[in-house]
């Protein structure tokens, strides 16, 4: 049954995640796609202008407004439906929700985006985090920390709806990798890696500090446009890749490390633990709920730390983890869960 004629869908760039929404939406409504371009950041007016008109033209026809992530994108189509008694939803995914100063990261570090930010928050109709700690957490694995974090602590009396929406997965499209893979083999996948704040965030430094310490073990970093001087024999740097090549690069090896200072609900480690990678994963946001007992959580920003978990995980019995790790993704994270989700809501608004 046709639940809408119409939904808008705002976001800030393309990427494989947002070709899945925009996938899944499109099999119970029409979708208006808009992709803001706000880079460099002297073209904002411009691009303000060009979403306002676009935002008009479209308000007859959308029922529903999705914005995916919350910034400068969101705060027009916040206004301009309040404005004209459209339905707005605000998909809080990261770095609209979370935020650390000290590396350069997060909305709220700001003062004009962080005001942008909590007016959007307040005055749109729903929101939709991908998972319930970007409402509200503590951080206790950065080495400042704990820091509280979630756009209820940075918005203050904030009483708009807020309803959580898991990320799902397709299984069949990151299959189960190579039943004997190289042993003592670690992957870690982060975009943009030529850029230093993003380095910090996803704990490159570490996986650096790491590979120094275990020369018998190889580590694989996806994301490097090229590779940084000074780096260790036993890494390998990959640019990024596409979603059809990734399965056979995760498939190859035991391990997925993701070292993240901060995070929202990361795709990278759900997908390499549907390759039959083991995850070792920091202990921020939705990552505990994502490893279960499938993989081994790293409590502390500090290499010590770090390196007592890789040598527990390096004894264990990778074969039966890697299964474990395979099945709580497909079994607990699927994208038919994600959509009945938004179904539902669609069908309600």
């Amino acid at each position: 049954m046709p639940l809408r004629k119409a939904v808008a869908y705002i976001h800030p760039g393309a990427a494989s995640f947002i070709a899945k929404d925009l996938q899944m939406l499109g099999r119970h409504a029409q979708v208006l796609e808009y992709a803001f371009a706000a880079a460099p950041s002297f073209t904002l007016p411009l691009e303000f202008i060009r979403q306002t008109i676009w935002l008009i033209f479209k308000t007859l026809k959308a029922d529903i407004w999705i914005c995916m992530f919350v910034g400068w994108h969101s705060v027009l189509p916040v206004l301009l439906g309040r404005v004209a008694g459209k339905r707005v939803w605000l998909i809080a995914g990261g770095a609209d929700s979370n935020c650390l100063p000290e590396v350069g990261y997060g909305n709220f570090r700001k003062p004009l985006l962080a005001m942008a930010t909590r007016f959007c928050y307040r005055y749109c109709s729903l929101i939709v985090p991908v998972h319930e700690a970007l409402a509200r957490a503590t951080n206790t694995y950065v080495a400042n920390g704990p820091l509280p974090q979630g756009f209820l602590h940075f918005c203050p009396g904030l009483a708009t709806q807020v309803q959580p929406i898991y990320n799902g997965y397709d299984a069949d499209a990151f299959p189960y990798g190579a039943a004997i893979r190289p042993q003592r083999s670690f992957i870690t996948i982060a975009a943009s890696l030529q850029n230093p704040v993003r380095m910090a965030i996803k704990g490159i430094d570490l996986v650096i500090a790491a590979a120094q310490a275990l020369p018998d073990c190889t580590f694989t970093i996806v994301g490097a446009p090229f590779r940084p001087a000074g780096l260790p024999s036993n890494i390998t740097t990959l640019p990024f890749t596409t979603p059809k090549l990734l399965p056979g690069i995760l498939g190859q090896h035991l391990f997925y490390l993701q070292l993240s200072m901060t995070e929202g609900f990361p795709n990278a480690i759900a997908e390499a633990m549907l390759c039959g990678c083991v995850p070792i994963a920091s202990t921020v946001s939705a990552l505990p709920d994502i490893v279960g007992n499938t993989g081994f959580l790293v409590p502390k920003q500090d290499l010590a730390t770090l390196l007592a978990k890789l040598d527990e995980a390096l004894g264990a019995d990778w074969q039966s983890l890697s299964l474990a790790a395979r099945e709580r993704i497909a079994t607990n994270y699927t994208m038919e869960r994600r959509e009945a989700a938004f179904v539902k809501l669609l069908g309600e608004q």
